[in-house]
């Protein structure tokens, strides 16, 4: 399920990738990660402030030959993540890959999160995507001691 480097490196024009883009319920696009997104496909973020932000809803633009799934799961107010809503998308895109034959990546470092929180987000990994290609992207170690982590607001 792991592999090491930038996801935004890894991607290729293909109709068979959906990058799952973890966002908050506000057009808060400020994280490196969206900021480096946006300058890649920046019709991800411009069709995402086209819409409303709902907890759990899941946006599936096409970019001219890569999906990207532009998830509502962070909550802006307190910047934790929603892991209901996580739950959600996360059975939204296992279905849309078992009905596109699309692997789904994403990278560990879009987020901050602690270990015990990301526990959870891997079993809802496992859950949704058993017997699909799933890969979770970590271009460096998430452990830093000036980093405060976030922990989880709603849901489970």
């Amino acid at each position: 399920m792991h592999k090491r480097g930038n996801v935004l490196d890894r991607l290729s024009r293909n109709d068979d990738t959906v990058l799952v883009n973890l966002c908050s319920d506000e057009d808060d696009w400020s994280s490196d990660f969206m900021r480096e997104l946006n300058k890649k496909y920046p019709l991800a973020k411009r069709e995402y402030n086209k819409s409303g932000h709902t907890m759990g809803d899941t946006q599936l633009i096409n970019t001219k030959g890569l999906y990207i799934a532009n998830c509502t799961v962070i909550e802006h107010d307190s910047g934790y993540m929603n892991f209901d809503a996580f739950d959600k998308c996360m059975s939204v895109l296992s279905g849309f890959a078992r009905d596109r034959d699309v692997k789904v990546i994403m990278s560990k470092n879009s987020i901050e999160i602690d270990d015990d929180d990301w526990a959870d987000v891997e079993e809802i990994l496992i859950k949704e995507f058993r017997n699909l290609p799933m890969f979770v992207y970590v271009s460096q170690p998430h452990d830093s001691e000036d980093e405060t982590p976030r922990r989880r607001s709603r849901g489970r």
